[in-house]
């Protein structure tokens, strides 16, 4: 079974110990870092090392266990199969450092110790982002996707209220960006000397310094980046054109549908021109902000502590 033959969706209640074969190729490094912290960047720079080879499918969640509601889907598959999974990274088997990039492997209870009964010299990179825009960023990808239409204090205070929590099942704002007992989880299975902890605000100040540190830890030579590797591409935040774009953009049917029969041009036309349009970004206000920083603050206290280290960069208004 091949990924592209995975379905979407759920997995059962309890997932035991994630079989690896070991004659079959598998990773060796996995990044978990939060969500909107980098994941996607880091997934895409290490991905042009020629030492590095990073899964054809850059979220396959295979360690994670979470059930997804339908509004959650979006398209992406949930590998469960063992043999799935390891076929995602056929061809690796020359490479040095073999990874992929889930980021509900950080939040996810039972990832940490699945992955170290699994592959146990696994190496862990975890990128952090300062809690408070890492939630705003978060809450603009939902917006963005019709998922979201509350203003971002009204959405973080209706997601708190939400009985079911969980990756897939609610947004998480706020949980997601409580970082200490995440990274704990990582430094327990696995010890200090196996897990990196980079900040996004580095990552985007001094890309090459940052990806450099990346590559001594996963004892590849950062001399071999090519020179266009850390090139950035910048996107303009696009907003969905009204209450009848977001319900078809939540029609998952529909999608699917239009997925398998239209062609991407006239999908991308439809796209541009019927359902998004460009649009000035929401704006995150200085009270919401300093009160979402005054309740995470215990948490990077505590993180700091963890790490032994000053995290300054995690207070900086973005």
């Amino acid at each position: 079974m091949t990924a592209q033959s995975q379905s979407f969706g759920s997995c059962p209640a309890s997932r035991g110990t994630a079989v690896i074969d070991p004659m079959l190729p598998s990773p060796n490094f996995f990044i978990v870092g939060a969500a909107k912290a980098g994941t996607t960047s880091l997934n895409a720079y290490l991905g042009k090392h020629p030492d590095v080879f990073m899964s054809a499918l850059k979220e396959p969640h295979y360690f994670a266990s979470f059930e997804l509601k339908p509004e959650f889907d979006n398209f992406q598959p949930v590998i469960r199969d063992s043999r799935a999974y390891q076929e995602l990274f056929r061809g690796s088997e020359n490479c040095r450092a073999v990874g992929e990039a889930s980021p509900s492997y950080l939040c996810d209870p039972d990832a940490a110790t699945l992955i170290r009964s699994s592959i146990p010299e696994s190496k862990i990179i975890i990128s952090l982002r300062n809690p408070v825009q890492r939630a705003f960023s978060h809450y603009l990808m939902e917006y963005h996707s019709g998922r979201e239409s509350l203003p971002f204090d009204k959405a973080v205070q209706a997601d708190l209220s939400r009985s079911e929590k969980g990756w897939g099942v609610s947004f998480q704002y706020i949980e997601l960006s409580l970082y200490a007992d995440q990274v704990e989880r990582y430094l327990t299975a696995f010890g200090r000397s196996r897990v990196l902890v980079i900040l996004f605000e580095d990552l985007i100040r001094d890309t090459p310094t940052v990806m450099r540190r990346v590559a001594t830890f996963l004892d590849i030579d950062p001399a071999r980046y090519p020179q266009s590797a850390f090139d950035e591409v910048h996107f303009p935040f696009e907003a969905t054109r009204g209450r009848v774009a977001r319900k078809l953009l939540r029609w998952r049917s529909l999608r699917q549908w239009s997925r398998n029969w239209i062609p991407r041009e006239l999908r991308r036309t439809v796209r541009n021109r019927l359902l998004y349009r460009d649009a000035d970004k929401p704006k995150l206000d200085s009270e919401t902000r300093k009160a979402l920083a005054m309740r995470f603050e215990p948490d990077l206290l505590r993180l700091e502590n963890l790490l032994e280290r000053e995290l300054g960069a995690l207070r900086q208004n973005g």
